[in-house]
């Protein structure tokens, strides 16, 4: 009886794949310094049945992951990695967090899978070469266990050479990014983001904060002091409080290192309807009306890490304003305002 159980159920997987269309579209939505993703094609349906019916591919020695903790309530699952775990990689609404991880070379590192899809079956792999369609079992370096949200497991990467490597969802493949492992030994660590010149002391506070807040994991509570949540505004919505939004998705926040070194617009001095008189400090200087009339290379260049293109940039300049990623922070330090991008 079990037997034939597990033959309708084979059976009932390869039905249900074979009506699955294979979307070589599919794009990821989230923000990564506002670069657009490359998305490689798969045949997910097919992928799907290989991997719960079969279990595992022919020919890879399985690797020794740590059994999964279930979480009762996936948006309470911490995003940042305690002292045991190097990287926390997050997954929900069928997408990565990120499309970039960093590793130092030559050390085994811990990799944190927090699979925040319901009833949704995600895995961690990685891999010499990028490919379309089946896993590639000649290039596979690390092959993690399925886990079925919501659910947190810690995979045991072995050491890596440095060099370029990729990640994805076996189960998923069009969820994949870039894994680079550092110089032997070496952590790979962000530079760090010099003080600008010509701020206030409390709004340099502030900028630094902030700069520190996001540059790890974020730092939600830091960011929380900054803001006054009855007054902030976010994607031009006046006093909405950002945090659930940035909780969900912290990838929003990404592109904050980019803006904040970049130089900053200061306008003439305002009223806030708080009671405030003063100056506010802008981020990027492009804000100030006029900007894009000339686009000197090095702004060329700093849109292009924002991941504007050069026909981009010339929509801009048609339409009279910088459309990009922005933030606010007034003369006494508080942070008024973020946009991830528009008009």
């Amino acid at each position: 009886m079990m037997r034939e159980d597990e033959e309708r159920i084979a059976q009932l997987l390869r039905d249900v794949a074979a009506d699955m269309p294979a979307d070589p579209e599919l794009e990821r939505r989230t923000l990564r310094r506002s670069h657009r993703r490359r998305v490689l094609n798969a045949g997910v349906g097919a992928a799907l049945v290989t991997l719960l019916v079969a279990g595992t591919f022919v020919g890879v020695r399985a690797l020794s992951p740590s059994a999964p903790t279930v979480a009762a309530d996936p948006s309470e699952t911490p995003l940042a990695p305690s002292s045991d775990v190097d990287v926390v990689l997050v997954v929900q609404d069928l997408a990565f967090d990120t499309d970039r991880i960093e590793i130092p070379a030559g050390q085994a590192v811990t990799i944190r899978l927090d699979n925040r899809d319901v009833s949704v079956h995600h895995s961690f792999a990685i891999y010499e070469e990028p490919y379309e369609g089946f896993p590639d079992n000649e290039s596979v370096l690390f092959r993690g266990e399925i886990v079925t949200g919501p659910a947190v497991i810690d995979y045991h990467v072995p050491p890596l050479d440095p060099g370029t490597y990729y990640f994805q969802c076996d189960v998923h493949p069009s969820l994949n990014g870039v894994l680079v492992a550092g110089p032997l030994g070496t952590p790979t660590e962000t530079p760090p983001v010099e003080p600008q010149p010509g701020l206030p002391d409390e709004v340099a506070a502030t900028r630094m904060t902030m700069l520190d807040a996001v540059a790890d994991g974020p730092d939600f509570g830091a960011l929380e002091g900054l803001l006054d949540p009855m007054t902030f505004a976010y994607n031009f919505d006046d006093g909405s409080d950002p945090l659930p939004v940035w909780r969900d998705d912290p990838s929003v926040l990404e592109p904050i290192p980019q803006i904040l070194d970049m130089p900053f617009y200061v306008t003439r001095e305002i009223e806030a309807p708080d009671g405030f008189v003063g100056k506010f400090y802008q981020w990027p200087h492009l804000m100030e009306p006029g900007s894009l009339d000339r686009v000197t290379d090095q702004e060329r260049a700093d849109l292009a890490a924002l991941g504007f293109d050069d026909a981009e940039i010339e929509a801009m300049r048609e339409f009279g304003g910088y459309t990009g990623p922005r933030l606010v922070i007034r003369a006494d330090g508080l942070w008024t305002a973020y946009v991830t991008g528009g008009d």
